[in-house]
């Protein structure tokens, strides 16, 4: 009979123990899923916005950046864009960006190659432009920058004021409108894939819930009575794939517009209970488009006092949002960030009520809310 006799280190044991316990410990406080907590900015953002933004989803926290300011003879990033990006992504946070026309000059259509064509269908010098503006918004990243950064084309363009004419024409069916922007943005989406940045994600626009069934093109954002309301941005969504049947297969995310409402493209601005239709509506988009993308909610949200919606209180704006993310955001893996509409801003944040800050600075419940909701949630607790 052979003993072996084994000599133990018992405290090289009970340290080594001692480490597995706490490795576990941390390993089940880490959240389940990367941090989704965020925000929207109606512009490039500030310093002192992207701190709040910081402050609002802590690291790893989503910011949308809007960049106004694309036509055809753009070339290049604004050197406030290229800013915008290189801060947020110093202060850790994810980011998405949505490129836009100037404001209040949303006729792409009409910069079109070929203007003498209805629907346009040629937008070969706008993609270029889109292009050359994410070429220089790259520069901003880092070198050895391991996340993406999320590109969205476009704004709701089943709203007439987001995709309308300046040369005078008959209305536009929403099918047009629905066949010109497929068109414009699958060659944005190839232009800037050409880029060969595999950092770079790509998004077709949000659409607005209820859009319009025409426009009245009569060379103004607002044609009164020719523009004329009646479909859900789901009917959009369909059109564009009739006309060009691989667009979202081009996207490699979908950005959504769930805002709460009792219905799909009406009743908006209620409760949370109420609002759960509105709130889950990206799952009818995704079912739309038939296969599954990871979404990133670009606005969401309530307003306490828009005009044309139920008022609420601020109270209510931050009980609300809280239950959303309990209740819907948090709880599906597709969501991958949610930046609700909007930090800070003077008209549709003071005078409409959807501010997480006040233009003086002043931050509402709703911003001190959710910010701890996150650290609770283990999302940079500190």
């Amino acid at each position: 009979i052979f003993i072996i006799v084994l000599s133990i280190d018992k405290q090289a044991v009970l340290t080594m123990l001692s480490q597995l316990l706490l490795a576990l410990a941390f390993a089940l406080a880490q959240p389940p899923r990367p941090n989704m907590f965020g925000i929207g900015l109606v512009n490039e953002g500030t310093a002192t916005q992207l701190q709040l933004t910081q402050g609002l989803g802590g690291d790893g926290g989503w910011v949308l950046l809007t960049m106004a300011g694309i036509d055809n003879t753009t070339t290049t990033a604004q050197g406030s864009w290229v800013d915008g990006v290189r801060s947020a992504v110093g202060m850790n946070l994810s980011v998405v960006v949505r490129l836009s026309p100037p404001w209040g000059q949303s006729f792409f259509r009409d910069e079109a190659d070929d203007t003498s064509q209805s629907p346009r269908t040629n937008f070969t010098t706008l993609a270029r432009a889109h292009a050359s503006v994410v070429a220089g918004l790259a520069t901003a990243l880092p070198q050895g920058y391991s996340r993406s950064l999320y590109v969205v084309v476009g704004n709701e363009p089943d709203l007439c004021y987001e995709w309308f004419c300046k040369i005078p024409g008959a209305p536009l069916p929403f099918a047009t409108t629905a066949t010109e922007y497929a068109h414009f943005y699958s060659q944005v989406a190839q232009a800037i894939k050409q880029n060969g940045d595999a950092r770079i994600k790509v998004g077709a626009a949000p659409m607005a819930p209820g859009g319009a069934i025409q426009c009245g093109c009569c060379g103004s954002q607002n044609c009164g009575a020719g523009d004329k309301p009646g479909i859900t941005g789901l009917q959009f969504m369909k059109a564009m794939m009739t006309a060009v049947p691989n667009v979202y297969q081009q996207s490699d995310f979908l950005a959504s517009h769930s805002y709460p409402a009792s219905g799909i493209g009406y009743g908006f601005n209620v409760g949370y209970s109420a609002g759960l239709p509105g709130l889950k509506y990206y799952q009818l988009e995704l079912s739309t488009i038939g296969y599954k993308l990871p979404v990133l909610m670009t606005e969401t949200g309530w307003a306490t006092q828009r005009q044309g919606l139920p008022p609420c209180t601020e109270n209510d704006k931050a009980t609300w949002t809280v239950q959303a993310y309990n209740g819907v955001w948090c709880n599906d893996s597709a969501i991958l960030g949610v930046m609700p509409f909007m930090l800070q801003d003077a008209v549709w944040g003071d005078q409409d009520g959807y501010e997480y800050v006040h233009v003086n600075g002043q931050v509402a419940p709703v911003y001190s809310a959710v910010a701890t909701l996150r650290k609770q949630k283990g999302y940079d607790p500190q």
